[in-house]
């Protein structure tokens, strides 16, 4: 099935190349270059002044000359998107593929030039279109999706795409990091921790995992002998791989507690 879906992208996209070229007009002055130029000067105009159908029109023909560039496909999107024409994006999107443009250079022009003009949820939206235009990219949208949700701080996007990355990769620190961090922010206090602990099971040198651990512990340490060992344990193991004052006061305080 997704075999068939991915060759009826294709096609439709050897279609659209076909239609932009056509959509083309040539040069009659035959400096194609300075012709090129000034449709992107235009088409720059307009995408300033939100004249988006305008803009799109002129992306559109420059793509017809360049289709290799990731930034034209990038303004045409959200052009695009500001008309709410998903079907234009969807084909730009499978035009781009066809044309080899990176996928991480594609969504970064969109989300660059979404964040841009104020949009952020445009790049929110184009990235969920995508995904259900073109399933054979859904884990590396779900990536970028993610990264989007860690951007914006909102827990349950990093919580629930951080949890489908993991179901693919589940020893990735990166996505384990980022689901604590989406816990931490949701007051899920507790369920960050224990993401925190196997983060150092997995890597006894994770740093970041070990002086969250560390100082959670120090908190609580104070008349808790559990809690202040727990302490000693983490800021020791994260000294011998960054010594720092921070570290070396904590060991001495908790160090100081014991005796007492």
């Amino acid at each position: 099935m997704l075999k068939r879906l991915h060759y009826s992208l294709l096609l439709a996209a050897m279609l659209l190349t076909t239609a932009y070229s056509a959509a083309a007009k040539p040069s009659t002055s035959g400096n194609t270059t300075r012709d090129y130029e000034a449709t992107a000067t235009k088409a720059a105009r307009f995408f300033h002044y939100r004249e988006w159908a305008s803009a799109g029109a002129l992306y559109s023909l420059m793509l017809a000359d360049h289709p290799e560039v990731a930034d034209t496909y990038g303004h045409a999107i959200v052009a695009a998107g500001m008309l709410a024409d998903t079907a234009k994006q969807a084909d730009l999107t499978a035009f781009a593929l066809a044309s080899h443009v990176p996928v991480d250079s594609l969504f970064t022009a969109v989300e660059h030039i979404s964040f841009s003009v104020g949009q952020t949820s445009l790049y929110e939206d184009y990235l969920l279109e995508t995904k259900a235009h073109t399933p054979w990219l859904k884990r590396i949208v779900d990536a970028y999706l993610m990264r989007y949700y860690a951007y914006r701080r909102d827990p349950q996007g990093m919580i629930t795409y951080s949890k489908i990355m993991l179901a693919g990769n589940p020893d990735s620190q990166h996505f384990l990091y980022t689901l604590a961090q989406g816990y931490l922010i949701d007051g899920q206090t507790e369920e960050a921790l224990n993401v925190y602990r196997h983060i150092v099971s997995l890597d006894p040198n994770a740093l970041e995992a070990l002086l969250y651990l560390a100082n959670n512990s120090l908190r609580q340490a104070q008349g808790n002998p559990i809690a202040r060992d727990e302490a000693l344990a983490y800021f020791r193991q994260a000294q011998t791989i960054k010594a720092t004052p921070y570290i070396s006061d904590a060991i001495a305080r908790l160090e100081s507690m014991k005796k007492k």
